[in-house]
């Protein structure tokens, strides 16, 4: 039993079927990125302004609107669907460019509603008034409010404080738009207790919705060269989930406040389709977007890479024996004589053998130790890479430091195996005396 409201349940009980967002760049700016508070910008937002960036390729919201339509009602038809204006401030400008962007999508074909993502210093009592008369069934306004702190709000240069957010959000209401606030955990300065503090200050607020992010750093903001400087460091995903589950977040949440978004990660990604099956049969959720064939690739590169690595450790594992045996062989055929002596006094081979087993011992645990250390040197290079690389931000590296016990508890086994074993080895025949 669902003990919140999940915005896929209210739609799907307000209209009885599946009711999907198409995100569109409408061309909008703000009033901290054009000079009129600042240039900058909020030091985590990039050029796209957190959206798609269609619109600064030129296409036109009928043209994202038919391509993202297409798409979705190929699989399947029976299906509504709403505008999400999401890039940058929609309401920043006169009303009436609102007025006609608002224009242009209620004529968009099949749109039942509209989710205006703005801030809260870019409305005015006509900005809602347009939003409230726009005629679509269900018009949400998504207020990107990220904190209670207005420490922390000019930390991060939003330009507003949080008691403008507060006033707006009151408005929006008292206009009769449904409203949903946005928070980031994670941001500059704040710890845990912020974070927890600002989901009951937004809860406070009587909001209809509520969406909770961690934070991410595109390329080329602000905040990823704080994060190169070593000045910044972003919650990973496990601290997001330790610190910020279920029972701290939404038990005291108001069950009315719906939840409009679920992130799972799979750490099995065998098992993906029989989760999404689950999920599509799971009452509530309105769409499951799983990127199955980047998945399937990923699985394909990993059993090639297992496959590689496999005959790769066999291929140097034999080596390793060979040239530790030989060593071995070098040592013992250079010492014969004394060895045979020590046999016809009455020498037991096991007082003859362990001092080249003990050398054996030595030589593993040498290469295992540097080999361990290249590796380490290897994992970080390639983690590196993959964190300062957009295109690879879909991988999550495991920090070496999290797994270095194991790894170097399995290379000092291969190790000694590999001495121990290429000594005994390259000593039995000088025995038979």
């Amino acid at each position: 039993m669902l003990l919140w409201h999940t915005l896929a349940t209210y739609f799907r009980r307000k209209y009885g079927v599946r009711v999907q967002k198409i995100p569109l760049d409408a061309g909008a700016t703000c009033p901290n990125r054009d000079g009129t508070l600042s240039a900058r910008g909020c030091i985590f937002c990039n050029d796209s302004g957190s959206g798609s960036g269609m619109g600064l390729r030129g296409l036109g919201l009928r043209a994202q609107w038919d391509a993202w339509y297409t798409k979705y009602t190929t699989t399947d038809s029976d299906r509504l669907f709403m505008a999400y204006l999401q890039s940058f401030s929609n309401t920043y400008g006169p009303a009436s460019r609102l007025a006609h962007l608002l224009e242009q999508v209620a004529a968009l074909p099949g749109c039942r509603g509209i989710a205006v993502g703005t801030r809260p210093d870019c409305l005015d009592g006509e900005k809602l008034a347009l939003l409230a008369g726009c005629g679509l069934d269900d018009v949400w306004l998504e207020l990107g409010l990220q904190t209670c702190r207005d420490d922390t709000l000019r930390r991060i240069n939003r330009g507003h404080t949080a008691r403008q957010a507060e006033e707006a959000v009151r408005a929006a209401l008292d206009a009769g738009l449904l409203v949903c606030g946005h928070l980031m955990a994670g941001l500059p300065g704040e710890d845990e207790n912020d974070f927890l503090d600002g989901v009951d200050w937004a809860v406070s607020l009587g909001m209809q919705g509520l969406k909770l992010h961690n934070v991410y750093v595109p390329q080329g903001t602000e905040l990823a060269r704080q994060w190169r400087a070593g000045d910044y460091r972003p919650l990973a995903r496990d601290e997001y989930v330790d610190q910020y589950n279920e029972d701290d977040l939404y038990s005291d949440l108001d069950p009315t406040i719906f939840r409009h978004r679920y992130v799972m990660h799979l750490t099995d990604l065998k098992l993906m389709d029989q989760v999404v099956q689950q999920l599509d049969e799971t009452e509530g959720i309105a769409k499951v977007r799983a990127d199955q064939d980047i998945s399937n690739g990923f699985i394909t590169v990993r059993n090639i890479a297992s496959v590689i690595s496999i005959a790769l450790i066999a291929i140097l594992l034999i080596i390793s024996v060979f040239i530790i045996s030989n060593t071995i062989k070098l040592t013992t055929f250079d010492r014969r004589d004394e060895i045979a002596i020590m046999k016809m006094v009455g020498a037991t081979d096991g007082f003859i053998r362990w001092p080249f087993v003990y050398e054996g011992l030595l030589l593993g645990l040498i290469g295992a130790a540097v080999a361990f250390g290249l590796q380490w040197l290897l994992y970080a290079a390639v983690s590196q890479g993959i964190a300062n690389s957009d295109t690879m931000q879909l991988l999550r590296v495991v920090d070496f430091r999290q797994i270095w016990a194991p790894v170097a508890a399995v290379f000092a086994g291969v190790g000694i195996l590999v001495g121990v074993g290429g000594s005994l080895t390259a000593i039995r025949k000088f025995l038979r005396v």
